[in-house]
């Protein structure tokens, strides 16, 4: 297979999860090497959508008035570079 990037597009219900999951299995079963990334994480090659960037300066700021939940966003936060990423919630 040349293909290095598969994405599974559709309306909300439609089994976008669910092929996803199928499509990874047959290739994980057919030894070749892949990875199952869904919308909204962020380490998805190709979608940020729904993934909030702060500047160290906005995170700082977030974790100053979100005091209760300061340690979720410390813990879900993925730096890239100068960039704190906070993935989306997936359904």
């Amino acid at each position: 297979m040349k293909t290095k990037l598969i994405m599974v597009e559709g309306l909300p219900g439609f089994g976008k999860s669910t092929t996803s999951r199928m499509i990874h299995a047959i290739l994980s079963e057919h030894n070749i090497d892949s990875r199952l990334v869904m919308e909204g994480d962020t380490g998805h090659p190709a979608d940020y959508e729904g993934t909030a960037c702060l500047t160290e300066e906005e995170f700082g700021q977030l974790l100053e008035v979100a005091s209760p939940f300061k340690e979720i966003w410390i813990e879900r936060a993925v730096k890239k570079g100068s960039w704190n990423l906070l993935p989306g919630v997936n359904p």
